[in-house]
């Protein structure tokens, strides 16, 4: 029985959902833990925690690992389809996007009079980056972040920064 299977944000099973499927009872649910180096959960459920896994090996293998019978989901209205779910499966598989945590980079940051440049050596399969600032070290929440597209940001600041940058891929 299935009980709220959420596809994860950022996996191949982003916006998909089912609510029932016809798998015989089990006794027993396999759930995973995503390795951040390589993997990303792709389903959760409510009652289990992550049931499905998505990965990204380092010469380019791909999993897709999934404690459900795939035949055995009963279709919603599309996207929450057997037929969708597999195709975005097989883009995954076909495809070139990363999954996993992305290297942490190192940052360097340089002043000239009041004009701030933050800079980072360009983090493998990134695509874009978030940069944090805060002006307490110990205190992120409720920061909103910068969306930046290459390996350097510039500000203007008169006060003491701190500065977290994040790497994603699409």
């Amino acid at each position: 029985m299935i009980n709220g299977l959420e596809g994860v944000a950022g996996s191949p099973a982003e916006g998909i959902s089912f609510s029932s499927s016809t798998q015989p009872v089990n006794l027993s649910i396999d759930t995973f833990v995503a390795m951040p180096s390589v993997a990303k959960n792709a389903f959760v459920e409510s009652d289990y925690g992550c049931v499905a896994v998505a990965s990204t090996g380092s010469a380019g293998q791909r999993t897709f690992v999934f404690s459900y019978a795939l035949r055995e989901l009963v279709d919603g209205s599309f996207p929450n389809t057997r037929s969708n779910l597999l195709r975005k499966i097989m883009d995954f598989f076909e495809g070139n996007s990363f999954m996993g945590a992305l290297d942490v980079p190192q940052l360097v940051i340089s002043c000239d009079d009041n004009q701030l440049t933050v800079s980072w050596d360009a983090v493998a399969n990134a695509d874009y980056y978030l940069l944090y600032v805060s002006d307490n070290p110990d205190n992120w929440d409720g920061i909103s972040p910068v969306i930046v597209y290459d390996n350097q940001y510039q500000c203007e600041s008169e006060v003491k920064q701190f500065f977290r940058v994040k790497a994603y891929a699409d």
